[in-house]
């Protein structure tokens, strides 16, 4: 999953699995945390919120 959210241009993030099929992403800077949920054109096919 980093490599692919890497070609997105999404840097600077720690991909943690926490049981089951569930994954928490979690970043190295707030804004990036920020920009990232503000654009769910990004995330939408791989995540629910």
């Amino acid at each position: 999953m980093d490599k692919v959210l890497a070609a997105e241009g999404w840097a600077g993030l720690e991909i943690l699995y926490v049981g089951g099929l569930s994954l928490m992403i979690k970043f190295k800077e707030e804004e990036d945390a920020s920009r990232f949920v503000l654009e769910p054109n990004v995330w939408r096919s791989w995540f629910s919120m």
